[in-house]
Parts: structure tokens; C-alpha cells; sequence
């Protein structure tokens, strides 16, 4: 009799690939309807992760074990976190940056390049696909204006190399010295609303 029943997943996913964990995913949210209750440890975030996505808005506890200095402890976790992609992060970091004057200019600068990347990989994956470089898509762009095939028009072509060549100065391959780049925060802040404003437009 299932339905009163608990069940406990001990980390299940340790030799599987990746499609088999989703699939695994899947049958923790299948089963959680035919029992009174699913326990799921697991060391795998990712995991962890694609089932809270999956379950999300049912009645889930997320729960975590740290190290403490005289052993351990259960506390809350708070799988959004562990769920956000760097592209995630990039974005949130301008859009705070945009709307607090106290957020950090460097993570600011540095995220840029990263939200353009993201953006442009999935609006044009058959142009841009992983391991592609953003000025070479521009001068890809640039040789497409004005015909059938088409990628951007003019005037985002230009902008996207504007943004770009700013991008550039604090990115470890194309400025060497990217980490000491003198910050104006009346500039940055032009680039961090003109990068929102191109990806959202």
C-alpha cells in the first residue's frame, strides 16, 4: 500500500549520465503523487535542483547538512541560488547595478560581456554556437546587413560593437591589464542600461 508509505532516495543519481538524472527527476515527481512522502539525499546541487524545479510549488522542504566547528548541523537551503546559471547572475548583477548605486563597478564591468554572450547564443544558436567569440559574430553580422540572411540590422550591429569594444577592456582575453581597468561610474552606468536595453529590445 503505497500511499502510506515514505520513501527514501539516497543519492541515486552517483553513476548516472545526465539524461538518465533527468529521467530520474521526472519519476521523483511521479511517485510523490502515489505516496505519503519522498525523502531524496543527494551530494549532486544539479540534481537536487531539477527536482525543487520540477516540484516547485508543491509542499517541498529543502534541507541541508554544514559543518560546523563541533560537527554538523541541518539547516534551511535555498535551492534558487544553486539553480541560477552564470548568465543568470550576470544579469542580475547589472540590473542591480542599475538600480543601487552602492553595487560593485568590477562585477558590473566583467558581467557585460557575459549577458551580451547569453543573449546572442540563444537568439542566434545557428550563428553563434558554444565556443564562438562576440567579434567575430559582429563582423559576421556586418557582412549580412541589408541581405535575405540578415542576422541584425544596422544600427544593432553598431551598437553591439560599441558594447562589445567597452566589454573587451575588462575581459582577460583581449586586456591584459582587465583587472586594474580604471571604472568611470558615469560611463559604466551608460553601458550597463545601453547592454539591458539591447537585450530587451
Amino acid at each position: 500500500d503505497l500511499t502510506d508509505r515514505v520513501v527514501i532516495l539516497d543519492d541515486v543519481v552517483a553513476s548516472l549520465d545526465e539524461h538518465r538524472k533527468l529521467v530520474t527527476a521526472e519519476e521523483v515527481g511521479r511517485l510523490l503523487q502515489r505516496v505519503s512522502q519522498v525523502v531524496v539525499m543527494s551530494h549532486n546541487k544539479s540534481f537536487l535542483c531539477e527536482i525543487w524545479n520540477a516540484l516547485h510549488g508543491t509542499d517541498v522542504s529543502t534541507l541541508q547538512i554544514i559543518r560546523t566547528t563541533g560537527g554538523s548541523s541541518i539547516t534551511i537551503w535555498d535551492p534558487t541560488t544553486d539553480s541560477l546559471t552564470n548568465h543568470d547572475r550576470c544579469f542580475a548583477i547589472l540590473c542591480d547595478y542599475q538600480d543601487n548605486s552602492q553595487s560593485n563597478p568590477r562585477q558590473a564591468a566583467e558581467s557585460i560581456r557575459y549577458v551580451l554572450e547569453g543573449y546572442i547564443r540563444v537568439k542566434f544558436p545557428n550563428h553563434f554556437p558554444p565556443g564562438s567569440m562576440l567579434g567575430p559574430f559582429v563582423a559576421l553580422s556586418r557582412l549580412h546587413i541589408g541581405q535575405p540572411t540578415e542576422i541584425l540590422n544596422l544600427a544593432k550591429t553598431e551598437e553591439l560593437s560599441l558594447l562589445v569594444a567597452y566589454a573587451n577592456r575588462f575581459h582577460h582575453e583581449t586586456n591584459p591589464n582587465w583587472r586594474t581597468e580604471t571604472i568611470i561610474d558615469g560611463e559604466l552606468l551608460g553601458f550597463v542600461r545601453r547592454t539591458l536595453s539591447f537585450i530587451q529590445g
